[in-house]
């Protein structure tokens, strides 16, 4: 790594900007510039041509796939590491033709992903990703309290709430009428709610570990995912999660039947999960995916 000259990181927002900041401060000897990008024109990436002849290596956080692009990155002469998060390999999955194109991305750069999910969804592609994940979360050792109330709070954004399976979340809160439901980033005065369900419009990030807390059951059910923070904030203070893939200390369910068998056990816990808050303190703090960087950083550069 010592023969690197610089690094170029390039991410899809200033929340994910800050997370990197905040990671790459724990490897001083990396040199790297951390940028946004605001939009797809050609004048932008013309400007980036040029810019990259001063970086030895360009780091894609939200991973591009384009192969003209990326071509244009091999001609500039730097290394190009493409992150997949999410969304991203969704793109390509929902395509009719990108999946076809994955060996030839994977031949222009190297492909790494933040979860398992999304690994085996790479090979099921044909490739081969190195696993690191990711947050911009500061996850510490807390207080855990632990509310009296039977309460759960729900993920589900205003702007895509069949992807999240809302209908199938409000038919839960029907069935346990005694349970108060939150559900978040949720504001939609059109929708008529259940009575015990009650909503938020946001919740700012410093106030995120607060706002769980209140809650014994955190679920969050979309058709595709990451590593989503909002899961990481609840284990990390002992919330009993509910989610549709497979991941230490939380529990996987597939349909309104599994869902409710599970809720029912879960709601009904007198304490909180322990084991679940020490698995993610000890895998996804700072300092331990640092080392997971550099590690992966002195392979790739240095093989």
């Amino acid at each position: 790594m010592k023969n690197v000259k610089k690094f170029l990181c390039v991410t899809g927002s200033q929340q994910f900007a800050d997370g990197m900041e905040l990671l790459f401060a724990n490897i001083p000897e990396m040199q790297i510039d951390i940028i946004c990008r605001h939009d797809s024109s050609w004048k932008r990436y013309i400007k980036r041509f040029f810019l990259l002849r001063n970086y030895d290596v360009l780091y894609l956080f939200w991973a591009d796939f384009k192969i003209y692009r990326l071509l244009m990155y091999k001609l500039a002469g730097v290394k190009v590491i493409n992150h997949f998060i999410g969304s991203d390999i969704l793109k390509i999955i929902n395509s009719p033709f990108r999946p076809r194109l994955m060996p030839l991305v994977n031949s222009l750069s190297k492909i790494i992903c933040v979860s398992p999910l999304l690994q085996q969804e790479l090979k099921n592609l044909g490739v081969e990703a190195d696993l690191i994940p990711f947050t911009n979360l500061e996850l510490k050792k807390r207080e855990i309290d632990y509310p009296e109330t039977r309460s759960a709070v729900i993920y589900i954004p205003n702007h895509n709430i069949e992807f999240y399976n809302f209908e199938m979340l409000m038919e839960l809160a029907r069935r346990f009428p005694d349970v108060e439901f939150m559900i978040f980033p949720f504001d939609n005065s059109e929708i008529k709610l259940p009575d015990n369900v009650k909503s938020r419009a946001s919740i700012p990030r410093q106030q995120m570990f607060d706002f769980i807390s209140k809650y014994r059951v955190f679920i969050r059910l979309p058709r595709h995912d990451g590593l989503p923070n909002t899961l990481l904030e609840a284990l990390s203070i002992g919330r009993w999660c509910i989610w549709n893939f497979e991941f230490p200390h939380t529990f996987r369910v597939s349909d309104i039947d599994s869902l409710t068998e599970m809720f029912n056990l879960l709601i009904n816990k007198k304490d909180p999960n322990y084991e679940a808050a020490e698995y993610v303190i000890d895998n996804f703090s700072h300092s331990h995916i640092s080392e997971i960087y550099k590690d992966f950083f002195s392979r790739y550069l240095l093989g």
